[in-house]
């Protein structure tokens, strides 16, 4: 309690406007009054007086103003270690968390792992072994391709847009064929239809176009998985001003608002259940690449009816000027 005591009035101490100078003040016009009735009372001759007048206002002042500072360097000592707990508190909640969803998504294929390992000696039917042997294989490609994934987030997330790798690109319309190409092989046992618009001429700009790609597959793919049985996607690509703007629309299920307020943390997925496909990091990472653009993606989507995503990324600015003749050196 003395402890707690004794903080309390540094604080307040501290507090009146943060300024030892209205503090020292204070304390000297106190002291002076002090002083004056004790002279009053004890001495009479006016030199003494004034001799203690001004001991007086140079003691009081010179001591008050040494307490009052140490008193507020301790109590904003005491507010950044306040705020250096709460920021190491809220970083081990954050860290738990992103912990307990990995373990969760882990468990699925090494289960699946497991139980196949315990049945194939037990299975006799050689058509029923390769299956099992198949699950395995394609577990083993899930961790894969989650380790990868977890790896590809947790250096996006701690690297700076300074050492962020960029290069011109002068034909992103080939580049979207090519996406084009490779995503309709990857929809050929569905109903689904895919449009691109693309602008006529669209000047070179600067980007990673690994990570770009990456980006448009995880936003096309999300596209068709929102579509049930039949359905179409359309995508757009065109300047404006000083932007590519890049738009990707469905008329899939869309989203309900209780989905769509998580669509960015890592690891979630609308099914608690995890039955469908995806480890719920490919619109986290997205998102992270295009701020290391200096862009923006804007998610709208509305239940029943589709979901509209749209990129912008800036066509060229210093620091991807700069960043491209680093990446040269």
């Amino acid at each position: 309690m003395k402890n707690k005591f004794n903080f309390l009035q540094l604080e307040f101490w501290s507090n009146r406007q943060d300024n030892p100078l209205i503090i020292s003040f204070v304390s000297t016009v106190g002291s002076l009054i002090f002083w004056s009735i004790i002279s009053l009372l004890f001495f009479r001759d006016k030199d003494t007086f004034t001799i203690g007048v001004f001991a007086t206002i140079v003691i009081s002042f010179s001591v008050s103003y040494f307490i009052a500072l140490k008193s507020i360097e301790y109590v904003n000592l005491l507010e950044e270690e306040r705020i250096k707990n709460r920021v190491e508190q809220q970083r081990v909640a954050i860290l738990a968390t992103f912990i307990q969803k990995a373990a969760h998504e882990f468990r699925t294929p090494l289960t699946i792992i497991m139980n196949a390992t315990y049945l194939i000696p037990r299975i006799e039917e050689k058509e029923k072994q390769e299956q099992k042997f198949q699950q395995i294989v394609s577990s083993v490609k899930t961790i894969n391709q989650l380790v990868d994934n977890m790896l590809q987030l947790t250096q996006l997330e701690t690297m700076n847009e300074s050492v962020y790798e960029l290069r011109p690109i002068d034909e992103l319309n080939s580049l979207i064929d090519n996406l084009k190409i490779n995503f309709n092989e990857t929809i050929q046992n569905k109903q689904i239809s895919l449009t691109v618009e693309l602008a006529p001429h669209l000047p070179r700009f600067y980007c990673n176009e690994e990570d770009i790609l990456f980006t448009l597959q995880e936003i096309l793919t999300n596209a068709a998985q929102s579509i049930n049985k039949t359905g179409t996607i359309h995508m757009s690509v065109q300047q404006e001003d000083a932007w590519i703007k890049i738009q990707i629309q469905d008329d899939g299920e869309g989203m309900e608002d209780t989905v769509f307020e998580h669509i960015f943390e890592p690891f979630y997925r609308k099914d608690e259940s995890h039955t469908s496909s995806g480890m719920g990091l490919g619109l986290p990472i997205s998102k992270r690449i295009i701020e290391l653009h200096q862009g923006s993606i804007q998610v709208d989507s509305e239940f029943g009816i589709g979901t509209c995503v749209t990129l912008l990324l800036p066509i060229s600015n210093v620091n991807n000027e700069s960043n491209v003749k680093l990446n040269h050196i």
